[in-house]
């Protein structure tokens, strides 16, 4: 398969909020968008073709993090160098926002502690560019929580979106894109069924599909064929 991405209804949605939220009045204070959905819908995909293109920062959170680490990561993505403290790293951190005008995309946001939350609050409050939140359901879940109420607040209207699953014609743009092989609207079809429009899966049985057309020597596949291969190789 090609290493490129399909433009997806997910991915333009994305786009589009980011245009909005980075062409919306400094007179709004709510800066922080939030991106969801379940496992393999591919947020993480979207967001990681988008950032460069945009000139953004992304920074993926890890289970336990410390807010010193978290501070030296975008430290590493500003190209500046962090203190030993993390109150002078934050500032360091603040103030090179506000210089660059860079968005910040902060990923697994499910992983993210009370801790790393008043972080970016304060980073937000203080830089006042836009961050962007992207996670699990479990992410939308906790920041509902009471006790996350004030960084809540700080996420605007209409700056929520939920990744949901592929529709047929995301497979078809996907496959066009991604596939060296043509693979006929039927074996979409079944392909989509059987994997629920997970993107993750999506591109696992593509992969699979190029095996069975090169065993077949074909340059285009459909559902009878796709099934003969998986016969002679024993699946």
């Amino acid at each position: 398969m090609l290493d490129k991405k399909a433009e997806t209804k997910n991915s333009r949605r994305l786009r589009i909020l980011y245009e909005i939220m980075v062409s919306q009045s400094p007179l709004i204070r709510e800066m922080l968008a939030l991106v969801t959905g379940n496992f393999g819908t591919g947020k993480s995909t979207a967001v990681e073709e988008l950032y460069p293109k945009v000139g953004g920062l992304y920074v993926l959170v890890v289970e336990n993090m410390r807010v010193k680490a978290f501070l030296d990561k975008i430290c590493t993505e500003l190209a500046i160098t962090p203190s030993h403290s993390a109150f002078v790293t934050q500032c360091l951190v603040i103030d090179k926002l506000e210089e660059t005008q860079q968005v910040l995309f902060i990923d697994n946001g499910e992983a993210l502690n009370k801790n790393l939350l008043n972080t970016i609050q304060a980073i937000h409050d203080l830089a006042k560019r836009p961050i962007f939140l992207i996670g699990s359901n479990a992410l939308e879940t906790m920041l509902n929580k009471e006790k996350n109420a004030a960084i809540r607040s700080r996420i605007g209207a209409r700056k929520h979106i939920k990744f949901e699953s592929c529709d047929f014609d995301d497979l078809i743009e996907v496959a066009k894109l991604c596939c060296e092989i043509r693979v006929e609207d039927d074996l979409l079809k079944d392909i989509l069924k059987r994997t629920g429009g997970n993107m993750r899966k999506i591109i696992g049985e593509l992969s699979y599909v190029e095996t069975c057309a090169a065993l077949l020597q074909v340059i285009s596949i459909n559902l009878k064929q796709y099934e003969k291969a998986k016969k002679e190789m024993g699946d």
